[in-house]
């Protein structure tokens, strides 16, 4: 139970402890916070359109066509296909907001 309760007190602080970083490096501190990927979609969403990126549809794009196809695997490859996600979001709200042609 005393395991449980450092768990919920560091939830509360915002920071949950039960989550291992030990797979994004060295630099990375030990716990990290879990976010879902329906979180995530809204995060990167909000921070594309407070970014106020040009031409996003044809960046994602770019990304897309010349990435290596190695990565795409990976953490880029995961990266990637959230930002085109959000944009497709961003579009079904607002055709506009993606790439004002």
């Amino acid at each position: 139970k005393r395991a449980e309760a450092r768990a919920d007190e560091a939830l509360a602080r915002g920071r949950d402890e039960r989550v291992p970083a030990g797979a994004r490096g060295l630099d990375a501190p030990a716990l990290m916070p879990a976010v879902s990927a329906d979180e995530l979609l809204k995060l990167w969403t909000y921070v594309l359109v407070q970014a106020r990126v040009k031409w996003p549809l044809s960046q994602c794009m770019l990304m897309f066509d010349f990435g290596d196809d190695r990565l795409m695997a990976g953490e880029y490859g995961y990266s990637l296909v959230t930002f085109q996600s959000s944009l497709e979001l961003l579009a079904s709200l607002s055709p506009a907001l993606v790439d004002p042609f």
